[in-house]
């Protein structure tokens, strides 16, 4: 299936938002918060996460009409590869609604993103299907959810490469 691909749109917040909650609510890496605080403080960490520098939101939608979203891609640049004082790209979560699943849209989203799964990459959120993509070793995921802990620290020269 070929969707069109785009940046996000201020009318795509919620979806975005409540997908990424709601998909993540399960996962055995969602940690120990109370299911009756899960959504509050879920929905407080992504929204101050979405506002970071660098922060890129891509949407996966029907080419024929841009509304009908089909999921999305959440990537940060400008992160600082600890090893290498180098930036890479930080992948934070990419969600494809159920009856769109394995149609290509995940590869398509990835493709239109700044993240190059054969090269080195954070994630900060684990999930079942991106764990059993970085044992198959198809990706270059170095699992860190710690970098997205804090506010960014400002890029030196020595993170720069220089």
């Amino acid at each position: 299936m070929e969707a069109a691909v785009r940046a996000a749109k201020a009318s795509d917040s919620a979806f975005i938002l409540d997908a990424w909650v709601e998909s993540f609510r399960e996962s055995h890496s969602a940690g120990v918060i109370p299911m009756p605080m899960y959504r509050r403080v879920y929905k407080e960490a992504i929204a101050w996460l979405l506002a970071r520098d660098g922060m890129e939101l891509l949407v996966a939608c029907n080419p024929l009409d841009e509304d009908q979203v089909f999921g999305f891609l959440a990537h940060e640049l400008g992160v600082i590869d600890r090893a290498t004082h180098r930036d890479i790209p930080a992948l934070h979560y990419l969600f494809v609604k159920q009856p769109f699943r394995r149609l290509g849209i995940a590869r398509q989203l990835l493709a239109a993103s700044a993240v190059n799964t054969a090269q080195p990459f954070y994630a900060s959120f684990k999930t079942a299907v991106a764990t059993e993509l970085a044992r198959s070793k198809r990706l270059a995921v170095k699992w860190n959810p710690l970098f997205a802990r804090f506010p960014k620290k400002p890029a030196t020269e020595k993170s720069l490469g220089t």
